[in-house]
């Protein structure tokens, strides 16, 4: 299973915690953990999903009796099931998951939270950053997007924090990947390799800029860090150094730190590139080490569990 947990907030019901799953069945797997392997496929009864949909529905409309015993959801507004008839079908729901407007990098699916749109009136969490960005900068309530006044929305980022602190957002299940032949794992490590090595994929570095300690405050105070980053980045192509450090300026000086910035040379983004390679290469190796090191464990397991049913029989 593939799961992606939303929030989304209103000023009518508050919270609405909602998951998007891709749940695959139908296969036929042999061995344990990350010895797992499909070796066949096969196509489930009518009878067997409907059992397996009502079961789910149980389960969902039970755990939220457990919080408020006088509610059930019905059938529109609890589990809803849609199945994926055709590679189109898989595709589309898996950019839905993701919720990517500008790629389809698997990295943007940890990064890019911030492309998330909710609907009905509902805000996501980083829209409420984004107004709180909008009404820090001197924006009228009626002009910045999203809802709610400036005290409403920093109140609701803050139990966003403290409640999704150390959570991801993008869970598989453990091995499911590797059952899969693909590449990646399954612990934040892993996660910081992928956005590291997409990094990387992305281009060498031909320009860059480097912002103060105390600037860099600044611009975060403000909830502009987000916006400094897509300057020095730019929509228009545009990568001569003179430019990015106009663009990303623009942006500190909203901040009241525009002469905090200092244009690197072709030189130091060389060096500042070659830096990072070395990085991202030495993460590699450390991450083939961890991968080596699990499927070790993962094998002495086996030889103790063995060991431990055998001395059972006897």
């Amino acid at each position: 299973m593939i799961r992606a947990t939303e929030v989304t907030v209103g000023q009518v019901n508050g919270w609405h915690p909602h998951i998007h799953a891709i749940v695959l069945v139908g296969g036929l797997t042999t061995g344990q953990r990350a010895e797992r392997e499909v070796v066949g496929v096969f196509d489930p009864s009518e009878t067997s999903l409907e059992e397996w949909q009502t079961h789910w529905r149980a389960v969902w409309a039970a755990a939220l009796r457990k919080v408020n015993p006088d509610f059930t959801p019905d059938d529109r507004h609890g589990v809803d099931f849609k199945r994926l008839e055709t590679e189109r079908d898989a595709h589309d729901l898996g950019e839905y998951i993701a919720k990517t407007q500008d790629g389809k990098a698997p990295a943007l699916e940890l990064a890019r939270a911030d492309l998330k749109t909710a609907a009905h009136g509902n805000v996501t969490p980083f829209e409420l950053l984004g107004r709180i960005g909008d009404l820090t900068g001197g924006m009228t309530e009626d002009d910045a997007t999203g809802v709610g006044s400036l005290e409403w929305n920093l109140a609701r980022w803050h139990e966003y924090e403290r409640a999704t602190k150390g959570r991801r957002a993008i869970e598989w299940t453990r091995y499911l990947r590797l059952m899969l032949g693909m590449d990646g794992g399954d612990t934040e490590a892993d996660d910081l390799d992928l956005l590291l090595g997409a990094d990387a994929d992305g281009g060498e570095l031909r320009a860059g800029v480097t912002v103060t300690e105390d600037g860099w405050t600044a611009v975060t105070r403000r909830a502009l860090d987000l916006a400094a980053i897509q300057a020095a980045e730019g929509k228009d192509g545009n990568l001569d150094p003179a430019a990015v450090g106009e663009r990303v300026s623009e942006v500190l000086a909203a901040a009241g730190a525009a002469n905090k910035i200092v244009v690197l040379t072709p030189a130091e983004v060389a060096e500042a590139y070659a830096l990072m390679l070395e990085s991202l290469a030495l993460r590699r190796e450390e991450a083939a080490f961890r991968r080596r090191r699990e499927h070790e464990d993962h094998h002495t397991d086996i030889e103790v569990i063995g060991s431990l049913d055998m001395d059972t029989a006897t």
